[in-house]
């Protein structure tokens, strides 16, 4: 017996030592860490889970690019330890980003939040800003007020980190021409009368890029700069309203925006020498689907969705409530599929307080014997105090916000976090405003359902073959447009969400979907419930993947805490890699498309070497 232990420390000992040794002879060069960004904003101010509409285009940018993307309030910059996780940061100073109030306004800022964001791009983080960031003090007096309306590095301390003091100036008849991420040369925006606006002094200012100026005749002034300070840098915007979409308010188009993110992101990513990028997705599948149903119909609509997704060998997520057909819940109850909830009384929970909303949802799972994960608010409308239940009950995800980026740009195409607010566009917030980054994770079904298409099964008696036919190829080209648009560009998730009444009355409102999860299956997305979803988009925020290279070899270090784990997490990598090294951890090495992707199971301490040889 202790032959054999010692025989078995030995093999232990050896193995780590050539994995040891391998990483301290080796790799010589700085440790880089795969980049998560932090969007700082409290979300809309309707307090329902909605957010700004360049952010939503900021996260499918960096999504793109294998960046997961946070959403956080403004507490998170006085916790250098938490903001320390983020390499960037993006802080808009508009309106709809939920700017207006004092409490959370960024252009309301202490002295000490400024300097902690100095030091935060000092040391290697890249920050974005509009116009305005801190020009004003938290007691709403002008920093610029008795300075002439110049802004220096002792009354604006972030200054040091975008390399320039400000000046108001008059901007009536000028232009912004440049270019706003990775587009062509053009002109931006034109002034309007008596514009007023802050503008950056870079003369004399080392490792400066001015991207674009404002222009009238003769006279030039920075508009856009991107300031090299320490290891970071810090690109300052004329105006938030850049990054804000036209069709809203803002003055670019969505895909001039998207086009700046991919420039923030790839500038990042560009930092490394590994050429490394992180999946989205396990195994490193493109995009992800999940299929949900609200339960509403007959017990033979049920047969038919149960039927075709044992026939798929896929799983559906049912939307329970009280008032479904009897024999519906029966069949629910016996079979056991999964299920969410969808509130026990079906009512517009914006209209019920805090309390109220908390008994509909603790009602609802008393009423089915379950512990609920996942929520779709009654009548798909939701708000402030239903949220709020959700956070205290530790709720996985929501699938209310619905997503429309063909029309419009509405819901999103990748999962986000949800900010939860009360508070509304107060210049001083009510006392008992209430403001937190949950965890929930939003997951927008896709917003024109079943229901919109198949309307004539609920509002007529009478339906010809040959109307449901064209219906359900015009459904099915809805869907397929939705996806080949809007979610696999994104590399999100299509979130089919349709009703047992409508999608299970027949073969032929089936076929819509039937046809998008053998699309997903040919493109091998990730098809999956969820929650599965919910929980991989958070783990993968928690988890931080560091990199070094030798010439010929990278090493990969894992940082968690110790109770996460992430399955079959995938790196793309170049192909030339065909070996490697690991603490115990196997590697499997994957071709998807045109991407060569390590995969392995992740958690805290995990180290591979990959090598060529």
């Amino acid at each position: 017996m202790k032959n054999k232990l010692h025989v078995s420390l030995s093999i232990l000992l050896l193995s780590s030592f050539l994995l040891t040794s391998c990483t301290k002879e080796d790799f010589k060069g700085a440790e880089y860490r795969l980049p998560k960004a932090l969007y700082i904003t409290t979300g809309m101010n309707y307090g329902n889970g909605t957010i700004a509409e360049g952010i939503l285009l900021a996260i499918k940018a960096f999504n793109r690019h294998g960046i997961p993307t946070r959403l956080e309030n403004r507490e998170i910059i006085l916790n250098e330890s938490s903001l320390s996780h983020f390499d960037i940061i993006i802080m808009m100073t508009a309106s709809e980003y939920h700017d207006a109030d004092r409490k959370h306004s960024l252009v309301h800022m202490t002295d000490v939040e400024m300097e902690i964001l100095n030091r935060w791009v000092e040391n290697g983080g890249t920050l974005v800003a509009g116009d305005n960031l801190g020009r004003f003090r938290m007691n709403g007096s002008d920093r610029s007020e008795y300075t002439h309306g110049n802004l220096g590095p002792v009354e604006w301390r972030l200054a040091k980190a975008f390399g320039v003091t400000l000046s108001e100036r008059n901007l009536s008849g000028f232009s912004i021409e440049g270019i706003l991420g990775k587009g062509e040369k053009e002109i931006l925006l034109t002034s309007s009368e008596n514009r007023w606006s802050m503008v950056p002094d870079t003369s004399g200012v080392k490792n400066m890029q001015v991207i674009a100026d404002w222009k009238k005749n003769d006279t030039t002034y920075p508009a856009i700069t991107n300031h090299g300070y320490g290891k970071g840098r810090a690109i300052l915007l004329a105006t938030s309203y850049l990054l804000h979409p036209s069709n809203n308010g803002g003055y670019s188009g969505a895909a001039d925006i998207e086009q700046f993110f991919d420039f923030v992101a790839e500038t990042k990513m560009s930092e490394s020498k590994s050429d490394i990028k992180l999946s989205p997705w396990p195994m490193g599948k493109s995009y992800a689907m999940t299929i949900t149903f609200d339960a509403e119909g007959d017990i033979q609509n049920y047969q038919q969705i149960k039927n075709f997704t044992l026939t798929e060998g896929v799983k559906a997520v049912y939307f329970v409530n009280p008032n479904l057909d009897s024999n519906v819940q029966n069949a629910i109850r016996l079979d056991k599929p999964l299920i969410a909830s969808n509130g026990f009384d079906q009512i517009n929970m914006n209209d019920k307080g805090f309390h109220s909303s908390q008994m509909n949802l603790l009602m609802n799972a008393q009423y089915w014997n379950c512990r609920f994960y996942g929520y779709r608010f009654p009548l798909g409308i939701a708000g402030f105090p239903g949220l709020l239940g959700l956070y205290k009950e530790k709720y996985l995800y929501d699938i209310s916000i619905s997503l429309d980026q063909i029309s419009e740009i509405k819901g999103s195409a990748v999962p986000y976090n949800i900010p939860i607010t009360n508070s509304g566009f107060e210049a001083i917030p009510h006392p008992t405003s209430f403001y937190c980054s949950s965890d929930i994770i939003e997951i927008s079904p896709i917003l024109k359902d079943d229901y919109t298409f198949f309307a004539r099964l609920i509002n007529t008696d009478t339906y010809p073959s040959e109307e449901m036919e064209k219906d359900s190829r015009l459904y099915q080209s809805h869907l397929m447009n939705t996806l080949h648009q809007v979610i696999k560009p994104a590399a999100g998730v299509v979130n089919y969400f349709g009703h047992l009444a409508a999608t299970g009355h027949n073969d032929v409102t089936l076929r819509p979907l039937s046809v998008l999860l053998n699309t997903a299956k040919r493109d091998s997305a990730w098809i999956t419930p969820p929650d599965s979803i919910a929980l991989w988009r958070s783990r993968l925020l928690k988890t931080e993947f560091f990199t070094s290279v030798n010439s010929n070899s990278i090493k990969i270090n894992v940082k968690t805490d110790n109770s996460t784990q992430l399955s079959s997490v995938a790196l793309s990598v170049d192909k030339s890699f065909k070996k490697f090294k690991s603490n115990g951890i196997d590697v499997k090495f994957i071709q998807r498309e045109k991407e060569y992707f390590a995969v392995f199971d992740a958690a805290n301490g995990t180290e591979i070497v990959l090598s060529r040889d």
